[in-house]
């Protein structure tokens, strides 16, 4: 966790922020990192590992600085799977679980006018069914993730069996 805070601080002043108390947590607590953790038996997980997890613990429900409440379904998009093309050049939306009755399908690019990362609406899902955008055909990469902005509340939680979206 420590190395992931430290990695994500270095590419946003926002994360840093919002992170800057985990992250001081996480430095004060003196814990091995070489350690292997992995390892059940290895001597140096088993001295360490006590401490991590009271840290991890203490930092677990700590504020996070600056954040603000959080928005409502259908306000924001959220990362829910990967597009996939099959055999036939098919584009398919791949996720776990059912697909949601409605939302939209976007995918982050760089801007034309800035450097910044915008969302960009590839498809829409209606009735548990996908539609994609032909016109934006160039943003779909095999791999690439895919957001998802539900419009219902039910929806939201719509991930209750396995399966693939397409």
């Amino acid at each position: 966790m420590k190395r992931v805070l430290e990695f994500g601080s270095t590419g946003s002043q926002r994360f840093k922020s919002v992170f800057a108390q985990k992250s001081a947590a996480l430095t004060a607590a003196d814990v091995d990192l070489t350690a292997s953790w992995m390892v059940p038996d290895d001597a140096g997980a088993a001295t360490n590992r006590p401490r991590a997890e009271r840290t991890l613990k203490e930092i677990a429900d700590a504020p996070f600085g600056e954040s603000v409440l959080q928005p409502a379904v259908g306000e924001v998009y959220r990362w829910e799977g990967l597009l996939w093309r099959d055999r036939a050049g098919d584009w398919h939306w791949r996720r776990n679980g059912t697909l949601p009755t409605h939302g939209d399908l976007a995918v982050l690019v760089q801007s034309d006018t800035t450097e910044r990362l915008e969302f960009r609406v590839v498809g829409r899902c209606t009735q548990q069914q996908v539609e994609w955008n032909a016109f934006e055909e160039a943003l779909l990469r095999e791999g690439r993730p895919v957001f998802w902005k539900p419009e219902e509340t039910a929806d939201a939680t719509a991930n209750s069996s396995p399966g693939k979206g397409s």
